[in-house]
């Protein structure tokens, strides 16, 4: 009798866990996610200047390199240089 107190509930738990375990592998694999294009957030660049005009230029030419869709990303610059900045 202690014995099927400890087996039943210890079968239903292995069951369960194994019945899991084999749902996920027949049906996790299939779960498809927005492409990379649709699922990219909006970001925002806050590039704070003083007195750069020297390498501002290098700096929004590096910027505009970076691999991420052009709608999708906001340059905003923050400058109260005393230069042409």
């Amino acid at each position: 009798m202690i014995e099927l107190l400890f087996i039943v509930p210890l079968s239903v738990l292995v069951a369960f866990y194994s019945g899991y375990y084999l749902f996920g592998l027949r049906y996790g694999k299939n779960i498809r996610y927005g492409s990379s294009e649709t699922c990219m957030p909006r970001v925002s660049l806050v590039i704070a200047t003083y007195n750069e005009e020297d390498i501002i230029g290098k700096k929004i030419e590096n910027i505009l390199e970076i691999d991420y869709p052009k709608d999708k990303l906001e340059l905003v610059f923050v400058d109260s240089s005393t230069d042409n900045t």
